[in-house]
């Protein structure tokens, strides 16, 4: 979901992430299997938010990080997190959040998550993750290397090869499909940590989302 750009350079805001900048299709024979999304800054959404200056996202607690989904849960939880104070908040310990269904991002060390929206910034779908989507406004992005806007390591499941729908397990089509994994993943400036086609786990570390 890999990284480069900046609002300053419109050449390399188009290399922010450009592996996953757009949902990446893998193919095994005539089926499609969607990657990882990461999208990067463009200057059309900045100007696509400011048209619509009405819309307003409230936190629902002064400088605390939000949750609203139930298909999603944090470690910490989030009402740990809603507990901690300011102080706590800008210090937490390999924080990640989860899909049971779909995956997880996991951000190493410490993080920020002081007015951090996770409902609007993360979305773990069906082979697919997005951190800080294009809908996003431009100033409700962070900079690099600040809140979850830093080094992640994403975990996607249910990546199999397939053929017309089903599963394959011949040795060739799997072998295939993990160099597929591998040069996709190398593709987006993305670190491939693993990939089991046994359980379809996708494992890898981006340096940063926009």
């Amino acid at each position: 979901m890999l990284p480069r750009g900046s609002r300053e350079s419109s050449e390399s805001a188009q290399h922010q992430f450009a592996p996953f900048a757009n949902p990446t299709v893998i193919r095994i024979g005539k089926d499609e299997v969607p990657a990882c999304n990461i999208p990067s800054y463009r200057e059309e959404d900045e100007s696509a938010s400011e048209a619509n200056p009405g819309i307003h996202y409230p936190l629902a607690s002064a400088h605390k990080p939000v949750l609203t989904r139930t298909d999603y849960h944090t470690v910490p939880s989030i009402s740990e997190l809603q507990a901690m104070s300011i102080d706590e908040l800008q210090a937490i310990k390999d924080f990640r959040v989860i899909s049971e269904a779909n995956g997880e991002i996991l951000w190493p060390g410490e993080t920020d998550l002081t007015d951090v929206d996770i409902d609007r910034i993360v979305d773990i779908g069906h082979k697919s993750a997005t951190v800080y989507p294009n809908t996003l406004p431009y100033k409700d992005r962070h900079r690099r290397g600040e809140k979850l806007n830093k080094e992640a390591i994403i975990t996607l499941y249910n990546i199999f090869p397939v053929n017309r729908g089903e599963r394959v397990y011949d040795l060739p089509s799997v072998q295939k499909f993990t160099a597929i994994i591998k040069n996709e993943t190398q593709k987006r400036d993305a670190q491939l940590i693993s990939y089991s086609p046994n359980d379809g786990i996708w494992k890898f570390s981006v340096s940063f989302f926009i």
